[in-house]
């Protein structure tokens, strides 16, 4: 009769291989779903902020030095820019979030649009919305 304490160890083995093929899945689906939540929450929150700017440009009537002044940031005629650290507080130091607003000229004179921008900190677009408002008349 042949031993088979040889057999039963490659049975172990292959066992043995199979888990830690699983296990290592498993881990990636971890890693990637976690990555996956944060992004999620990063855009998430872009979503308020840009609607905030949108609304304070809004009130402002297009006046992006005004929108400054209400909700800190700094401005040009045709350009406001909001920057955020990773907990989405404002910042004046490294920023790894951005709101950017970018007023665009229209045909219409009593009509102001503009750009309402979020990105991070590798330049990708977290949220875009498009803001429209009356503009004020000297009459």
């Amino acid at each position: 009769m042949k031993n088979k304490a040889p057999l039963a160890l490659m049975e172990q083995l292959i066992m043995l291989l199979v888990f830690a093929l699983a296990a290592a899945l498993c881990l990636q689906v971890f890693v990637y779903a976690g990555n996956t939540s944060r992004r999620m929450e990063a855009r998430d929150q872009a979503v308020t902020m840009v609607q905030n700017a949108a609304e304070v440009t809004k009130l402002c009537g297009g006046d992006l030095h005004k929108a400054a002044q209400m909700a800190g940031g700094t401005a040009s005629p045709d350009q406001w820019e909001l920057t955020y650290d990773e907990a989405w507080q404002q910042t004046s130091q490294e920023a790894v979030y951005r709101i950017v607003i970018e007023r665009e000229h229209t045909d219409n004179a009593l009509l102001g649009r503009g750009t309402v921008t979020a990105l991070d900190d590798a330049g990708e677009v977290l949220f875009r919305v498009t803001v429209s408002w009356q503009e004020a008349t000297d009459e």
